[in-house]
């Protein structure tokens, strides 16, 4: 009769790639490389991706759109109607109602 041969790799059939990768996760004998070139992979589409989401954001507040024709500048309107201005309008007049005394005392 035939002897069952044992398929689980030794600790000796593990490279030192695949020893030091078996640290973090389970890595069988001679896939030590595929899972390095995996992460590596992985590595360089996030830091491309990084750079180019920097780039492309640069590009896009380079750009100086026309308005309209018609449309209003946004340095024609009044102070307090930008949206962006509207914090600084109530900054303003919660200091003052703050500077009046009050009268009970």
């Amino acid at each position: 009769m035939p002897q069952a041969v044992d398929a689980a790799p030794t600790a000796r059939d593990k490279t030192w790639l695949d020893r030091a990768l078996s640290v973090f996760t389970e890595v069988r004998a001679g896939e030590g490389a595929s899972a390095l070139l995996l992460a590596l992979n992985v590595f360089w589409l996030l830091a491309f991706y990084y750079i180019l989401k920097t780039v492309r954001e640069s590009l896009i507040l380079s750009v100086q759109l026309q308005p309209a024709a018609g449309a209003a500048d946004s340095r024609d309107r009044p102070r307090g109607q930008d949206p962006r201005e509207q914090h600084r309008l109530f900054d303003s007049e919660h200091r003052a109602a703050r500077a009046v005394p009050s009268d009970e005392h």
